[in-house]
């Protein structure tokens, strides 16, 4: 008789799988990351290139109607 857990739980055979196992697995698995993918995008990516899209906007708004600076301009 071995000592070892290990050497006792690789002398034994695992059970069969039941045959519903991979679809019920697939299904669960698939809803759960595909939730996880779409919280995900909402609450991290949206966000993020909201944000750099409002900064490129500001930045065009803000830039445009301003111009150049006058005191740039002027020779001393």
């Amino acid at each position: 008789m071995p000592k070892n857990l290990l050497e006792q739980l690789s002398s034994q055979l695992p059970p069969p799988v039941p045959a519903e196992f991979d679809g019920r697995l697939r299904r669960r698995l698939n809803h759960r990351l595909l939730l996880a993918h779409l919280v995900d995008f909402v609450f991290r990516a949206v966000p993020y290139a909201l944000l750099h899209l409002l900064r490129a906007a500001w930045s065009l708004v803000a830039g445009v109607p301003a111009g150049p600076s006058r005191e740039t301009d002027r020779p001393d």
